[in-house]
């Protein structure tokens, strides 16, 4: 609690916005792993926000405000990725007697849903990006917009395979933590790179 009093404290001394961020955060968390945690789809939306105010946060901490579209395509990304945890943890049930995930609200039998709103997610992230190449705000800032198509499927791709290996059992707990030692995965990462600077 000392810790935490200090950091949203910090936080306001940087500047208010980010403080009310923190703060934020903090209860949120909090509320999350006493409650939260443990209704059915509430949970993830509540996970992928926090990792959406976290971008929020660092905004206001250098400044810059936060494009809808960014936070719009976070979010989906986001829900995506919470729910491919769920749906791991579900993947799990099938190698064991338990018929309901310990300390989560979710069922064996809500593996279909989970997998049809994990879909869903990522699509709606790859949507978000499609419409943001035709954004006013894009032509200022690429010389060569079009390009930017070039990092749908990528994405597509990405999550999509992510979400198939979740329902094989074959993915770790935490998404972001198989991403980050997953070679495809960096593969990925470095043509979503590549396709941002040829688009500038």
């Amino acid at each position: 609690m000392l810790l935490a009093a200090v950091g949203v404290g910090a936080s306001f001394l940087l500047s208010t916005g980010l403080g009310l961020c923190a703060l934020l955060y903090l209860a949120l968390t909090v509320t999350y792993s006493l409650w939260l945690k443990r209704l059915i789809v509430i949970d993830v939306i509540v996970l992928a926000s926090l990792y959406v105010l976290r971008v929020v946060a660092g905004g206001a901490a250098v400044g810059i405000p936060v494009s809808p579209w960014l936070l719009a395509f976070s979010m989906c990304v986001f829900v995506s990725l919470a729910i491919v945890k769920r749906r791991k943890e579900l993947a799990n049930l099938a190698d064991r007697t338990q018929l309901a995930v310990r300390g989560r609200g979710y069922l064996a039998e809500d593996a279909r849903v989970l997998t049809v709103l994990g879909a869903a997610s990522a699509a709606g992230a790859v949507i978000v990006l499609a419409l943001y190449v035709y954004a006013p705000e894009v032509a200022t800032r690429y010389s060569r917009p079009e390009l930017l198509w070039l990092a749908c499927p990528i994405l597509l791709y990405w999550l999509g395979r992510l979400l198939l290996l979740a329902i094989r059992g074959a993915l770790d707990d935490d998404p972001v933590m198989f991403a980050l030692r997953d070679w495809t995965s960096w593969v990925a990462g470095l043509l979503l790179a590549v396709v941002a600077v040829m688009a500038l």
